[in-house]
């Protein structure tokens, strides 16, 4: 049968590689990137704002510390000497933004981009300064020019491993060779968090140290499960990551490489039995029955979803006279710790939470769906920890569900950026 093309009707126009990427309600695709890119920024100011409020906290303002010659030490602090621990929170608080910043960057127009990077350099890093001057008159806090300048550094790293991972793009195949950006851009969260300082040690008394958690006989039971969820969407992201189930033949070698790394760091608790646990059961439920499913996106999440519960809510001992207040108030425990340890938790929960909107698209595809799904998960796990008392309930952990759910719509569009083996 001989199949005739059908006459185009007046006044509609035919579809040509210079049109084709108009929507069908009329408005140009050139004008989509501009649009992804006022949403990053607006995520990136968010971010300045809660650096700035984390670093200021608890407000305690005494306006005799800001002496001259107060004023002169901190003008003359200039310099790189500190401990690990403060350069690696320094480092690790404003590598996001320096992220946020390139991926926005690379998302306008193209006239606009290096004045708009230049612009949110500018303005990250004159707040670091800032807020370093404006800790000069907060009595819990030590004002040092040394901290701005490894924020510095921070900030140039993130944007580096931005431009490294190259320009985010929706529906465009990744070169030979190269990674699809945002599970690599997980995947690297999660080893930074399993790996920072970053600082090795090659003493043997310190490995062995780093070594001795192998002895634990009854590991928790809390870790083993945040650790195999946690390793079970990092091989998903994998494979996503190489586009196809190469990334399979990888999973082994990278975890092998971080307990190689985690038995070389200083300054953190060595290699658990709970983390070889956890990746070893993540190994077997993957290649044991994941691995062979054609869409396994939907039972990754559900393991990374419980695992994010058992491990806020474990040991499950919910009790009536425990009940204490629901915190609405934003980053309410972060406040009260150390930047050190601030920036680890929010090194996890960038991988975690981004992990569980990134792979839930890929189950649903839909992003509205995969946000109310996680921010679903969170707030139930929050308010149940109302009625126990090693937690402290808030409203933390569902803004950084919709905060991750927004970066992704931003970053890939109204489609998942899902690899051919995933998905």
């Amino acid at each position: 049968m001989t199949v005739t093309r059908p006459e185009v009707r007046e006044g509609a126009r035919e579809a040509t590689p210079e049109n084709a990427g108009t929507r069908a309600s009329g408005q140009p695709a050139a004008r989509r990137p501009a649009v992804r890119a006022s949403v990053l920024a607006g995520i990136w100011g968010f971010a300045l704002i809660a650096i700035a409020l984390l670093s200021t906290w608890p407000f305690d303002v005494d306006w005799e510390l800001a002496t001259p010659s107060a004023w002169a030490a901190f003008t003359d602090s200039w310099g790189w000497r500190t401990s690990q621990g403060n350069a690696a929170g320094n480092v690790l608080l404003l590598a996001p933004a320096g992220i946020l910043a390139a991926v926005t960057a690379s998302r306008a127009r193209i006239g606009w981009r290096g004045s708009l990077f230049a612009a949110m350099a500018t303005v990250t890093l004159g707040l670091a300064v800032g807020v370093q001057a404006a800790q000069l008159v907060l009595p819990s806090r030590d004002a040092t020019l040394v901290d701005a300048v490894w924020n510095t550094v921070g900030f140039v790293a993130g944007a580096g491993v931005a431009v490294t991972l190259g320009r985010v793009s929706v529906g465009v195949e990744p070169l030979p060779g190269r990674l699809r950006p945002l599970p690599t851009a997980l995947l690297m969260a999660w080893v930074a968090y399993r790996l920072a300082p970053f600082v090795p040690s090659l003493d043997l008394q310190a490995i062995k140290d780093n070594l001795k958690p192998l002895l634990d006989t009854a590991p928790p039971v809390r870790s083993v499960v945040a650790n195999t969820a946690a390793w079970l969407a990092a091989t998903f992201l994998l494979r996503d990551a190489m586009l196809d189930r190469r990334g399979d033949r990888w999973a082994p070698a990278l975890i092998l490489a971080v307990c190689a790394g985690e038995t070389l760091i200083i300054g953190r608790d060595g290699l658990g039995l709970a983390s070889v646990a956890g990746a070893g059961l993540a190994l077997l439920i993957w290649f044991g029955g994941l691995a062979h499913l054609h869409r396994p996106a939907a039972w990754v999440w559900a393991c990374l979803a419980g695992g994010i519960a058992v491990s806020g809510l474990w040991p499950f001992d919910l009790r009536d006279d425990a009940v204490q207040p629901f915190y609405w108030r934003p980053f309410l425990s972060i406040l009260y710790g150390d930047m050190w340890h601030n920036a680890l938790a929010l090194t996890w929960k960038a991988f975690a939470y981004g992990a569980l909107v990134y792979i839930g698209w890929g189950a649903w595809r839909s992003w509205l769906a995969t946000a109310l799904a996680g921010v679903g998960v969170t707030f139930t796990v929050e308010w149940l920890q109302r009625f126990q008392t090693a937690h402290v309930p808030e409203i933390t952990d569902a803004l950084l569900v919709v905060l991750a759910a927004l970066t992704c719509r931003a970053v890939m569009g109204r489609r998942w950026d899902c690899g051919r083996a995933n998905g």
